[in-house]
């Protein structure tokens, strides 16, 4: 699970490649236990302004990485990086579609990954 989580900040940058079914949501429940736990860290310590600074600070830092997170793993799933960014605008515009999009991208998270010569270009 560690591993895994070095990998984000590692390729946190790099939407090139794929990302295992496994290493995606290694890493995602590694984010949620650090999110939780400053959540946490948040409540106990009578909500400090500091804690909320850190927590807030890491939320922003760590977008662009889960994103990109995200994008290698509809790679591997064998779907493009065209396909992830019009279901992100759509779902801006038109609030009803947000749940449907919510769960398209479930669908892909839980998909395996597909072999390498099965793969559709990433820019169909």
């Amino acid at each position: 699970m560690i591993e895994a989580y070095k990998n984000l900040w590692k390729n946190g940058f790099n939407s090139k490649g794929s990302t295992s079914r496994l290493e995606f949501w290694l890493t995602l429940l590694c984010d949620g236990l650090i999110n939780g736990s400053c959540f946490l860290l948040y409540i106990v310590l009578n909500e400090t302004t500091i804690m909320l600074g850190i927590f807030l600070i890491y939320k922003i830092v760590s977008v662009i990485p889960i994103l990109n997170l995200s994008v290698r793993r509809f790679h591997d799933a064998g779907y493009s990086t065209r396909r992830f960014i019009v279901l992100g605008i759509i779902c801006q515009f038109i609030p009803i579609l947000d749940v449907v999009g919510m769960i398209f991208c479930l669908v892909v998270y839980l998909q395996p990954s597909k072999k390498q010569k099965e793969m559709k270009s990433w820019m169909d």
